[in-house]
């Protein structure tokens, strides 16, 4: 993936001027803009709004506090990406992602704690064990897998996760068997879930139910517990319980 040499000069006089406090390292930042790939680089601080990143690979790179708000990353592999983290001093090192294009990404593992990631394009998006407590207002997650993914405190309201993942499976061998989705606490009101498959993710103490359409959504025998969640406003109808006795299904291929 080339990039002009003005887009770079541009990137890295961002990078050069960031100002007190950590800041990225010019040579990442312009290995990124020549190729379009950059592994476990040091891109903190970066102005990447609006850029060109499709199919970029940012496995295990360091994005704290950058700013990918409007960008295109549709298909890139973000695996294991540091993209924001709130430090024991309370330092926000959070990224705005507000409106990224992020369909097909591999977010697997990534930390997106605290990010903005309002009216994200999220679809079909792999997020398995992501740790996403994170701001998913009007997110788009249809068909994303959220597999073991911890979302408590995550604010999902009025977000689409049609079709979504998550369920405790992410794959086959027996070692992959771990929790669904880690919801606890998070907001989903008027959030849709319908035909998702969410046998075994934890709904416990969510901040709001109200409208959480969860029709036609896979569970396993009492995880999460339907009645409990439809007495919290909840939307339910044509659900489909696998497995028997609260144990997991058996993980697809």
């Amino acid at each position: 993936m080339r990039r002009p040499i003005l887009v770079i000069m541009t990137v890295l006089a961002t990078v050069l001027f960031a100002g007190a406090g950590k800041a990225a390292n010019p040579d990442h930042v312009r290995r990124l803009m020549r190729t379009g790939s950059c592994l476990a680089c040091d891109l903190t601080f970066v102005n990447l709004r609006g850029m060109d990143l499709r199919y970029a690979n940012l496995q295990f790179a360091d994005l704290q506090g950058s700013d990918l708000r409007g960008a295109d990353l549709r298909g890139a592999n973000l695996k294991g990406a540091l993209i924001s983290f709130q430090s024991f001093d309370n330092t926000s090192l959070v990224s705005d992602l507000e409106g990224a294009d992020l369909r097909g990404a591999n977010l697997e593992n990534a930390r997106l704690i605290g990010a903005n990631l309002r009216n994200a394009n999220l679809r079909n998006a792999n997020l398995r064990l992501a740790h996403l407590s994170a701001k998913l207002t009007n997110a788009n997650l249809r068909g994303a897998v959220l597999s073991g993914a911890r979302l408590n405190g995550a604010d999902l309201q009025s977000a689409d996760l049609r079709y979504a993942r998550l369920n405790a499976c992410i794959g086959t061998h027996p070692s992959y068997r771990l929790q669904g989705a880690d919801l606890t606490n998070a907001n989903l009101r008027n959030a849709t879930l319908a035909n998702a498959d969410i046998s075994g993710a934890d709904f416990s103490y969510l901040a709001s139910a109200e409208n959480l359409d969860l029709r036609g959504a896979i569970t396993i025998a009492t995880t999460p517990d339907l009645s409990t969640l439809q007495a919290q406003g909840a939307i339910i109808g044509n659900n489909s319980p696998v497995g028997v006795g609260g144990e997991l299904p058996a993980c697809s291929p």
